[in-house]
């Protein structure tokens, strides 16, 4: 993958650039407002791969990916916008939170982090 620029600093910003309505609710748990969302994720660490991000927040994703990753990987994720072939995506820092199997491969918490 390419150098990481900073990851966004809201969520607004991240669903705004993926053309999303950004009215968020507020109740969602652990007080990072989620926001479902089927968006292309690509990463590159230990592992490099693709994945389907499932929500997203202020602080992290939720992903579905075939490749399993383990608790600490520091990830460079790259979020694909669509089919704007005008868009270049957004790119931020990662670490992996929590991994859960599941029959189609692994449900992975990504935390965002500042790069170094």
């Amino acid at each position: 993958m390419n150098a990481a620029l900073d990851i966004p600093r809201s969520l607004s910003q991240i669903l705004r650039s993926l053309g999303r309505n950004v009215d968020l609710d507020f109740r969602a748990r652990r007080g990072s407002a989620r926001r479902p969302v089927n968006v292309q994720v690509l990463f590159d660490g230990k592992t490099s791969g693709e994945a389907w991000a499932l929500n997203l927040s202020s602080g992290g994703m939720r992903l579905v990916c075939e490749e399993e990753l383990a608790v600490g990987d520091a990830l460079c994720i790259r979020i694909e916008p669509g089919d704007d072939e005008c868009s270049s995506g957004l790119i931020g820092h990662g670490r992996v939170v929590w991994v859960k199997g599941c029959p189609d491969g692994f449900v992975i918490g990504i935390e965002f982090i500042e790069p170094h």
